[in-house]
């Protein structure tokens, strides 16, 4: 397994992620104990799933890319999301914000920071982007 195998589960799940929360909101919402009203459900629709069909479509293209510079950006960018997302999500569990299915979040949070500080830091799979100024 190799870094871009991480880039490519993680555009697969946000994937996965943008189709359930753009078709099934009232159930997302609601599957994890959160308010589901129409102004909360109309947000959701609006700024989430876009969000998670622009990461997948972002990070499949690290996957694919031979580019040092995009890889570096998408790994120090998916790095710095999986961890704030991480803290986020450990704050909102443990203020009581959401149910026990909250924890899944969490977990995969916890997972993918996992894998992009083992593969890209720990592997030193990061390309390193040299630049010279003259």
């Amino acid at each position: 397994m190799k870094l871009s195998d991480v880039f490519k589960a993680s555009a697969a799940l946000a994937l996965v992620a943008a189709i359930v929360v753009f078709v099934w909101t009232y159930q997302f919402l609601g599957f994890f104990g959160s308010e589901a009203s129409w102004y909360m459900i109309d947000a959701t629709r609006s700024f989430v799933a876009p969000f998670f069909l622009a990461l997948a479509v972002f990070n499949w293209y690290a996957s694919e890319t031979k580019d040092s510079g995009y890889k570096n950006a998408a790994f120090w960018g998916n790095f710095v999301l999986s961890a704030f997302g991480l803290g986020g999500s450990i704050f909102a569990q443990t203020a009581g914000r959401y149910n026990s299915w909250g924890w899944i979040v969490v977990l995969v949070y916890l997972v993918f920071t996992l894998a992009y500080l083992y593969y890209g830091i720990m592997r030193n799979e990061v390309a390193t982007v040299a630049t010279s100024r003259t």
